[in-house]
């Protein structure tokens, strides 16, 4: 398997993990995630989950999160399936998430 194939299932499976869900809930509605939208919201994700110490913090932080985006796990989830076949879309995507977490990581170490 490709690097770049490597990191897209890693990632949905992260999302998948640690949102709590496995299938998408079409039921519930809304407008669909922007790639900028997805981008903001998982690097804070994965902010919330660098930053806990605890499986429960993390939930804790995860819920707001979500609620200060007025999102749900299902509509992450929904936007990996919509635009995961657009491969150049998807790494765009996770290219953005990368610099940003690198940015982030970087700017604490100096710290």
């Amino acid at each position: 398997m490709r690097p770049f194939a490597r990191r897209l299932c890693g990632a949905a499976a992260l999302l998948a993990l640690g949102c709590g869900v496995t299938e998408p809930d079409r039921e519930k509605g809304g407008r669909a995630l922007s790639s900028e939208e997805f981008v903001a919201i998982y690097v804070e994700l994965r902010r919330a989950e660098r930053e806990a110490s605890t499986a429960e913090e993390f939930e804790a932080r995860k819920q707001e999160v979500l609620a200060r985006h007025g999102t749900t796990p299902e509509r992450l989830i929904e936007f990996v399936q919509a635009h995961g076949r657009d491969v150049r879309s998807m790494a765009e995507v996770w290219d953005s998430i990368e610099a940003k977490l690198a940015r982030t990581y970087s700017d604490t170490a100096q710290s």
